[in-house]
């Protein structure tokens, strides 16, 4: 398993399906609709968002957003939409990306 920030310029058709899909785990059973491929590159665009994803192979098997902002004189970090797909949860995926984030937060 390996850990990548997702960036516009590599982001591939099959990834942004792959978010679709792993955002649709909890969405969906709470009547809301699936994002679009519109969406997913609208977040990973915005300068403030970092989308972290873990990889098993080429496929996306879970995924964390850190959005990052100043409140006065503070660096303020929020940690949204953690997601991991349900055959690898209980494995420390989301653990593993949030160490990635922490680093990336720090820097």
């Amino acid at each position: 398993m390996k850990i990548k920030i997702l960036k516009a310029d590599n982001l591939t058709e099959k990834d942004k399906e792959m978010i679709i899909k792993l955002m649709d785990v909890f969405r969906k059973p709470k009547g809301k609709e699936s994002i679009t491929k519109e969406n997913v590159e609208r977040v990973i665009k915005q300068g403030n968002n970092t989308v972290v994803a873990a990889f098993q192979g080429d496929r996306i098997i879970g995924i964390m957003v850190l959005i990052e902002g100043n409140l006065f004189t503070a660096k303020l970090g929020i940690i949204d939409e953690v997601v991991v797909d349900d055959a690898y949860r209980g494995k420390g995926i989301a653990s593993k990306m949030m160490q990635e984030i922490i680093k990336i937060a720090k820097e």
